[in-house]
């Protein structure tokens, strides 16, 4: 089999993480998504900074 067409989706891009979950706690109005962050994407109610939030604890966690 070819698989050198195949489109891999970003999985974890997709998933809610800990992050979109506390964002939702702490900022009330928006992340809404149970399970997978597509939801939020496609209602506009993910918050604009989730992402640049997530990345930045990332690095520092690689920091420590």
């Amino acid at each position: 089999m070819d698989f050198g067409s195949l489109h891999i989706i970003d999985v974890p891009k997709l998933k809610t993480t800990s992050t979109h979950h506390n964002m939702h706690h702490q900022l009330f109005n928006g992340n809404y998504a149970l399970y997978f962050t597509w939801w939020d994407k496609w209602m506009g109610t993910e918050f604009k900074d989730y992402e640049k939030r997530h990345a930045q604890i990332f690095e520092r966690k690689d920091r420590a």
